[in-house]
């Protein structure tokens, strides 16, 4: 359809400064709050418009999650105009979920948010920041944010096996730092290479900061709970996460890289496919010597205290599915956290109710992204006796 009215920029528009105008039009409002955001704004959109050969449906999808993250941030600054007690109530001891793809990460954030005295940021929730009224109720938001969620796996129905999505369950905090427009979201959904240069040279202090925000906003309308928070891309930034979260409790998982790098390939492959006819993976090629500076930094940082080393508990994948209850137990041990009685019954039932490959097998291999299980084994091998990670994949 795009293609049939001449350009797909017919159909939806990209424009930086329309888009800006849309948000406020759309909200009747217009402070977007602190300015740190709009360069990395203005850097993304230019980049999407030079570099990201969206289709039509890339576009919109694309225009939609912008236009969410412009008038979420209206939202919440409309909200600490009429209650600005918000900003008084600090985010306590968050636990942080942080490893690389398919390490157990989105299964962890779950387990343990199952505690009656967590709560994990959900998709419902996230997807639309204003007030709840009878207008935008807890139902009517369910609603469009399931239907917003399907729609990805409307265009690659295999999506849902790589990664499950639902408007109740949580999300990353990729999606907090996207109203900074500072985000691991927006690079691994477009291909834009002048963006992700960009980002890679930004300390990120002020996505940090934005989500911190957020949080006291969201928790302001809700009880008291620990916040149970996910990303892949804490651990490039862990230096800056205590710097804003200085009480954080972290949760490192860790596997075989040579699982977790083409499966993160893979998914990023969908991802873009979803936005773009012309998908080329192998401008990825600089991710796994990338990943392997990180997690070596990580190790160094804990070795001169850049970090806080008590206060993060290094799971391995292999412990996770081995046991999970005990995994659990684990982390609650070495972080210092009270422990309900119930919650093992609970991880139990849930776990139960949510079988291992529930929506089908998410296949991938190295040798489809033409990587050498040796080369990467012999890369990874430091970090994998550091933390004792078994290998998973034979040299």
């Amino acid at each position: 359809m795009g293609k049939a009215f001449g350009d797909p920029r017919q159909l939806v528009s990209l424009d930086a400064d329309e888009m800006l105008e849309s948000a406020r039009a759309s909200t009747g409002l217009g402070d977007f709050g602190p300015s740190s955001w709009e360069p990395h704004y203005r850097v993304l959109m230019e980049a999407i418009r030079r570099e990201a050969k969206l289709h039509a449906t890339g576009r919109l999808l694309t225009r939609s999650e912008i236009m969410r993250s412009l008038r979420n941030r209206l939202f919440v600054e409309a909200y600490l105009d009429a209650h600005p007690e918000a900003l008084d109530r600090p985010v306590q001891a968050p636990i942080v979920v942080c490893g690389y793809g398919r390490s157990g990460t989105s299964i962890t954030q779950e387990l343990l948010a199952l505690d009656p005295g967590h709560r994990a940021p959900r998709a419902w929730e996230l997807f639309n920041l204003s007030p709840l009224s009878e207008a935008t109720g807890r139902s009517e938001r369910i609603k469009f944010a399931e239907g917003e969620q399907l729609f990805y796996e409307d265009i690659v129905p295999e999506f849902k096996t790589m990664h499950e999505n639902g408007a109740e369950l949580p999300v990353e905090c990729l999606m907090f730092q996207m109203h900074e427009f500072l985000s691991a979201q927006f690079f691994g959904t477009l291909d834009v290479p002048s963006y992700l240069m960009h980002t890679m040279a930004a300390d990120r202090v002020s996505a940090y900061r934005y989500e911190y925000r957020m949080l006291q906003v969201m928790q302001h309308q809700a009880p008291d709970k620990r916040w149970v928070l996910k990303g892949p891309t804490h651990q490039e930034r862990l230096e800056v996460l205590f710097e804003v979260f200085p009480d954080a409790r972290v949760v490192h998982l860790h596997r075989d890289p040579r699982k977790m790098i083409p499966s993160t390939f893979s998914l990023m492959g969908a991802l873009r496919w979803m936005r773009s006819d012309t998908v080329d993976l192998s401008a990825l090629a600089f991710m796994p010597m990338s990943m392997q500076m990180t997690l070596e930094k990580g190790i160094q940082q804990r070795v001169d205290q850049v970090i806080p080393s008590l206060q993060v508990y290094d799971l391995l994948y292999a412990d996770l599915v081995r046991d999970p209850v005990k995994a659990i137990h684990a982390c609650y041990a070495h972080l210092g956290l009270p422990l309900s009685f119930e919650l093992s019954s609970t991880v139990r039932d849930y776990l139960a109710a949510k079988p291992k490959g529930k929506h089908g097998t998410h296949e991938y291999s190295l040798e489809e992204f033409g990587l050498d299980s040796d080369q990467l084994g012999r890369a990874f091998a430091p970090y994998q006796a550091h933390y004792g990670v078994p290998e998973e994949v034979t040299r």
